[in-house]
């Protein structure tokens, strides 16, 4: 019971933290195509869409640490950074290359 209880807060902690992106980036999507000097209304159908795909893929890489009922969140990416792995070749691929 206890187990289902934090689930419940981490997923209603991740839709509050997704609602909060899509409404943000629509602002900002908007106030960006009325510094173009477009028409925000002719685009509007389109931003909503997009801004809710992105903050749904965003608020996916946020994790959600000891939910509570006033919801602590962490970054993923603020925590650590981790340096890109460079792609390394098996030594008997080079050698099958060569021959």
């Amino acid at each position: 019971m206890k187990n289902k209880k934090n689930k419940q807060l981490a997923k209603s902690a991740k839709k509050a933290i997704r609602e909060e992106l899509n409404t943000n980036l629509i602002a900002d999507l908007e106030q960006t195509i009325t510094k173009l000097g477009h028409n925000s209304k002719d685009a509007t159908k389109e931003i909503k869409k997009a801004a809710g795909k992105l903050a749904k893929r965003l608020s996916q890489k946020i994790k959600v640490s000891k939910p509570t009922e006033t919801t602590e969140v962490s970054s993923e990416k603020e925590s650590t950074e981790v340096a890109p792995k460079t792609q390394t070749t098996p030594k008997a691929v080079k050698t099958a290359a060569k021959k």
